[in-house]
């Protein structure tokens, strides 16, 4: 029966902390948006596009990667193909410490093509800045020194393609050859620009260059710094690319993208055909719950954006749902002006704003709920059920060593017995 207690008491004890880790834990959100103003599909997207960028760089929140989520379970799995590339690379390092320097560099050139190749699936970027340096210093210690212009085309894919780069190399690496190279480098790139046209067959898509949002498509940029820059284009539902583009300086390079739908695109778009009727309800429905198991999140940022009034005026509403509790945390309203001059990033930036007030307001309500309405609260935390255990486990162990003393047999009464009894005592 002791048993039972303790065993029950620490199976309350690990469902509380287990709760209280995931509680600690940053969230995978992601953001989804919705369009009722079928006017302008770029609006939308480029807003869609802002609040990913917003969410991101928030320290609350882990943005779930929804593209590999979604593309999972094809012939591409993103997952196994970042291993491969990873493995390349240890391959090539391995070749290389080995004595096989040829070899070595061959397969470095490898994980760094496969690397740029795996852009849009890369957790962290850093991953493509240390294929490229490990690249580089293999091409500066085996390349002859007519072929040194291949280190610096790599150098130059370092800074251009990574562009912290330019702000940690001094930091990450040692003083040394590879260091003088990309400071050389980084003194000689050209200030030169050029234009880039895109296009994508699935217009909008978003536009990702060297890293950074761009825009949407079809999208026209007139001011980028002339020579190779890594671009990438997404679509939620459809498996994004990434290429390499060369813009020349005084000249404009259009380039036009073709993206294939993803494994989960029709149960993703599915889902959101049946989110509208669904949005701003106190509890998550079925459409949420459907869309927490495609892209495995915890919380959804819903951006809605409402019909122009005759003034020109939309509505953007967004919406924060948990979907472990199903609860609706927050939603809000904005009214603002969306056209050609629309500083979209200021926009998603307020609204963002004010969506997490509205959180925190309805979190100081339900605070005095839970103070003016009994132990609810308190019961689901960890150290109130540590405390139960421990008085548990202390009473049962108290009580199992009493009961032991009573079951002990009695002493019979007597003469006190003879220690030497039994032994053979012998006198010199």
């Amino acid at each position: 029966m002791i048993g039972a207690l303790v065993a029950s008491c620490g199976a309350l004890w690990v469902s509380s902390a287990s709760a209280q880790g995931e509680a600690g834990r940053a969230p995978a959100v992601a953001a989804v948006c919705l369009d009722q103003d079928q006017s302008n599909a770029s609006v939308p997207a480029e807003l869609c596009g802002r609040l990913a960028l917003w969410l991101d760089a928030s320290e609350r929140w882990a943005l779930a990667p929804v593209d590999q989520a979604l593309a999972t379970g094809g012939d591409f799995d993103p997952v196994v193909a970042v291993r491969q590339a990873e493995e390349l690379l240890e391959a090539a390092r391995a070749e290389y410490s080995a004595g096989d320097r040829k070899k070595g560099l061959r397969l470095h050139e490898e994980a760094a093509e496969a690397f740029i190749v795996l852009d849009p699936w890369l957790a962290d970027r850093d991953q493509l800045a240390t294929a490229l340096l490990d690249l580089m210093a293999a091409q500066m210690a085996l390349l002859k020194p007519r072929d040194a212009w291949r280190a610096d085309e790599t150098a130059v894919r370092l800074l251009n393609f990574v562009p912290s780069i330019r702000e940690t190399w001094r930091e990450k690496l040692r003083p040394g050859p590879q260091v003088d190279r990309l400071e050389a480098i980084s003194g000689r790139l050209t200030e030169q620009k050029g234009g880039l046209e895109l296009r994508c067959a699935t217009d909008p898509c978003e536009v990702y260059i060297d890293g950074g949002f761009a825009g949407v498509t079809p999208l026209k940029l007139g001011a980028v710094p002339a020579g190779e820059h890594l671009v990438r284009v997404r679509r939620s539902g459809y498996v994004p690319q990434s290429r390499v583009v060369a813009v020349s300086p005084e000249d404009t390079n259009t380039q036009a993208f073709t993206l294939d739908r993803a494994q989960g695109y029709t149960a993703y778009t599915q889902t959101l055909e049946r989110l509208p009727s669904e949005i701003g309800a106190p509890r998550a429905g079925t459409a949420l719950g459907d869309l927490r198991a495609l892209l495995v999140v915890d919380q959804v940022v819903a951006l809605r954006v409402l019909p122009a009034d005759e003034s020109g005026q939309s509505v953007l509403e967004a919406y924060l749902y948990d979907l472990r509790s199903d609860q609706l945390l927050g939603a809000v309203d904005l009214p603002v002006r969306l056209d050609t001059g629309t500083e979209y990033g200021r926009v998603v930036a307020t609204l963002m704003e004010e969506l997490l007030a509205a959180q925190e307001r309805a979190l100081v309500a339900a605070q005095g709920d839970d103070e003016d309405g009994g132990v609810a609260s308190f019961l689901n935390t960890w150290w109130f059920w540590t405390g139960v255990g421990a008085a548990v486990l202390v009473g049962g162990t108290v009580g199992l060593v009493l009961a032991l003393d009573d079951e002990a047999a009695p002493v019979a009464a007597g003469p006190k017995p003879d220690p030497n009894a039994g032994t053979i005592r012998l006198n010199f």
